[in-house]
């Protein structure tokens, strides 16, 4: 994966800090692996950035980034 710096963009050339999230949710995928091994609403992960949606569970990281 690559994440392009909000500096790059114009519009953007001034931010100095921003966040990047990172989520993932089984109901985003077609991969029967993916499935298989989470759930069909990931009923199976697990952890402490699991978050509890009102049919499925997901998982998300913020990342905060200050230049």
């Amino acid at each position: 994966m690559i994440i392009e710096k909000p500096q790059t963009n114009k519009k953007l050339k001034d931010v100095k800090d921003y966040e990047l999230v990172i989520s993932v949710s089984p109901l985003d995928s077609t991969w029967p692996s993916i499935k298989d091994a989470y759930g069909e609403n990931g009923e199976k992960l697990q952890g402490e950035l699991v978050m509890d949606g009102s049919n499925s569970k997901s998982a998300e990281k913020k990342i905060s980034i200050v230049e």
